[in-house]
């Protein structure tokens, strides 16, 4: 795309575009762009006297044109709104938890979730399709506390972080201080990871999975899939060194889960242990009035704890699979799912 580019003075008196009603002095400025194929253009109004600087792109974002008024400030955050690194002369897009090259169109690491899209090369940029797709590539940060469960988002005071921490694809629990709650870092002051690759939609600030029974939608628009929530239970349970178990249930005359409800580890009278766990229908009235009565279970899934590579069901499981022989029961461990 290659519109027209231009800079207008604006000045301090005039009239908004109404054209019926007078308004209080303000200044109007409009340019008439033609779009004659995919892309992405920008255009920068800076409140200095005379500034205005425009950028056009190629779809994966390298910069074919580009125009800047003598006297203004650099402008550093172009394609996608992210910061050009110029250092060295690389010419990368900071994305967040990564660097993208525009001239390859592709990242300098691998994806974290590339084993979820196995047909792509684990470099690729939004699946090779920009004009529909936008990968902010970061990781929403939350702190889990061990001893009383409670979810909380994290909110760092220092801005590039917290930037980082906004745009995200893909959400993460970072290591804290069991005594004091601080946020654990490495050497480049960057907070540890206690659990990755969380798909987005899963946590929210204030949940809580030790004290507190959660629904969470699945299988719709920005929701996570059925798989994606069974495989953070997996690393959840690994985690806390606690098993979790977990209903998936369809709205009426649909089989597909739409909902999973995931059972608090400490909620009921006898709590979850490393070799039981444990989740009950008659709590969905409390936390979803809206489904109870209105979803069917047609899954029950329990964890497994990884240390111990036990992938049969227990007797337990056994027995009280007999009761239950309308739904699908479902080992999930560190390898998958083992109905059973």
């Amino acid at each position: 795309m290659k519109p027209s580019a231009a800079w207008k003075q604006i000045t301090t008196t005039g009239l908004q575009s109404s054209p019926t009603v007078k308004q209080p002095p303000h200044d109007y400025l409009f340019r008439e762009v033609t779009v004659r194929e995919p892309g992405f253009a920008y255009v920068f109004v800076s409140p200095a006297k005379g500034g205005i600087s425009s950028s056009d792109y190629f779809a994966f974002g390298l910069q074919h044109t580009t125009g800047e008024r003598a006297g203004v400030y650099e402008q550093r955050y172009l394609y996608n709104g992210k910061e050009l690194q110029d250092e060295l002369s690389l010419a990368t897009y900071d994305f967040g938890w990564r660097q993208y090259d525009p001239a390859i169109a592709r990242w300098n690491v691998i994806d974290p979730l590339a084993d979820r899209r196995h047909w792509m090369t684990p470099f690729n940029y939004v699946q090779n399709n920009p004009v529909s797709r936008f990968d902010p590539n970061g990781l929403t940060d939350f702190t889990l506390n061990k001893k009383t469960g409670e979810v909380k988002e994290v909110v760092y005071k220092d801005e590039k972080k917290q930037a980082k921490n906004k745009a995200a694809t893909t959400d993460r629990i970072v290591k804290t201080n069991n005594r004091t709650g601080e946020i654990k870092e490495n050497r480049k002051g960057e907070a540890k990871t206690a659990v990755g690759g969380i798909a987005k939609g899963i946590l929210e600030d204030g949940q809580n999975f030790k004290t507190k029974d959660n629904v969470i939608d699945v299988g719709g628009k920005d929701q996570p899939t059925e798989t994606q929530v069974e495989d953070f239970l997996v690393k959840l349970s690994d985690h806390i060194n606690t098993e979790i178990a977990a209903i998936g249930l369809s709205k009426a005359g649909d089989e597909k889960v739409s909902h999973m409800l995931i059972g608090g580890t400490h909620v009921r009278e006898k709590p979850n242990t490393s070799t039981e766990s444990r989740v009950d229908m008659n709590n969905l009235q409390k936390i979803r009035p809206d489904l109870s009565g209105n979803v069917t279970p047609r899954t029950h899934v329990h964890t497994h704890l990884s240390i111990f590579n036990i992938k049969y069901p227990s007797p337990r499981d056994e027995k009280f699979k007999k009761g239950h022989g309308n739904i699908e029961f479902y080992i999930l461990t560190n390898t998958g799912r083992v109905p059973y």
